[in-house]
């Protein structure tokens, strides 16, 4: 089995919602193992919406990433997901972030997620969710994380109970 590293985010209806949904649904696919908490932080790439909320989740699968991708948009359309333009509101969102095997870049599919050192509401959540980075990944990340929280905001979701 491997673990792909899964980003959530949704900044329409309830979103918190939608994160649960998806992650019920992600977990037919294999188990999930880890959970981020729930971060919310501004719309990246087009700032006139609502806020989104992230969450990142370990999910082990005897599926290959190619078809990881597949069985993930068919969620995003379960759930509602509809294409508007670039960084548009959206339901649910999808992102494979990143796995522990080869570097994969293709037309549909980049593994690690090409901007994943470029966006705060990625790394807070993965560092949080994944604990098996080498030495040298992590400090990348921590640095990389330190940079961005001077240009990015995120702030971590407390709960007085645990959303349903």
């Amino acid at each position: 089995m491997t673990t792909y590293y899964l980003g959530l985010g949704s900044n329409a209806g309830q979103p918190v919602l939608f994160l649960n949904q998806a992650q019920g649904l992600l977990q037919k696919l294999g188990n999930i193992g880890t959970v981020s908490a729930d971060y919310i932080s501004p719309a990246y790439g087009y700032p006139e919406q609502e806020d989104f909320v992230n969450r990142v989740v370990g999910l082990s699968t005897n599926l290959s990433p190619f078809r990881l991708l597949r069985r993930i948009k068919q969620v995003e359309t379960i759930l509602g997901r509809t294409f508007t333009f670039r960084w548009g509101p959206r339901l649910i969102d999808i992102d494979m972030l990143f796995y522990h095997g080869p570097a994969i870049q293709s037309s549909v599919l980049s593994l690690p997620h090409a901007e994943l050192g470029k966006r705060l509401f990625f790394l807070v959540p993965l560092l949080e969710a994944e604990d098996s980075f080498g030495p040298a990944d992590r400090e990348n990340f921590h640095k990389a994380v330190e940079l961005l929280r001077q240009q990015q905001i995120i702030k971590r979701l407390e709960y007085a109970a645990k959303p349903v």
